[in-house]
């Protein structure tokens, strides 16, 4: 199981997590924003024996996730989705996101079309000091780190942490989904990257939007 960690490093059941503002089932977690949330793989949870099929999304505005150590497999859905604005995601520890084959879906979203009524996109601040490797295999249509199939990367800047996305698919490594673009990408700083995009040459971008 994963275990769900406050401010105050309390470990959360189903109920208690309502009362604290955010929903805890097996497999998914929805924080309903302005809280400060951390995720932490347990010791069994490692890259050659992930998660399957989790899924965190975070809704509305400033919600602030830390992840430890996290290794989940999608099965077809975004595994980290944020649709709101004012949002951090903190990097602990190392954590791997692998995609499913013939998935829509990023695995880190960062919805650009959420507010397009109100001409406002999703916002993400990517920071820290660990590591995220994020793999979408062939056969894929959205980034690993971004939009979804056919939808724009909503705002995304990255002051900290070491990025290693790679794509085989038809979306961005990181930026937008295919079809979709990337106007809001900033990179201020970060240990590093490795980036790899596209299972034939000059199908996906690396990076959109910089």
């Amino acid at each position: 199981m994963i275990r769900i960690v406050s401010d105050t490093s309390t470990l959360y059941s189903s109920a208690q997590a309502k009362e604290a503002g955010f929903n805890v089932a097996p497999l998914s977690v929805t924080i309903n924003g302005n809280i400060t949330v951390k995720l932490i793989g347990n010791a069994a949870n490692t890259a050659d024996d992930p998660y399957t099929g989790l899924k965190v999304v975070c809704g509305y505005n400033n919600t602030h996730l830390i992840i430890e150590d996290l290794n989940v497999n999608s099965t077809g859905s975004s595994i980290l989705s944020f649709t709101g604005t004012g949002n951090t995601l903190t990097l602990e520890g190392e954590s791997t996101f692998k995609g499913n084959q013939y998935s829509s879906a990023a695995l880190v979203q960062v919805d650009g079309a959420f507010y397009s009524n109100q001409n406002r996109t999703a916002e993400l601040t990517i920071n820290g000091t660990g590591i995220l490797n994020a793999f979408q295999p062939s056969d894929t249509y959205a980034a690993a780190i971004g939009g979804e199939a056919g939808a724009p990367c909503g705002k995304l800047i990255i002051e900290g942490g070491i990025i290693n996305a790679v794509t085989q698919g038809n979306g961005a490594a990181i930026g937008g989904g295919a079809g979709g673009n990337a106007p809001s990408i900033t990179i201020n700083a970060g240990d590093g990257f490795y980036l790899f995009g596209g299972k034939d040459e000059g199908s996906a971008a690396l990076i959109q939007g910089i």
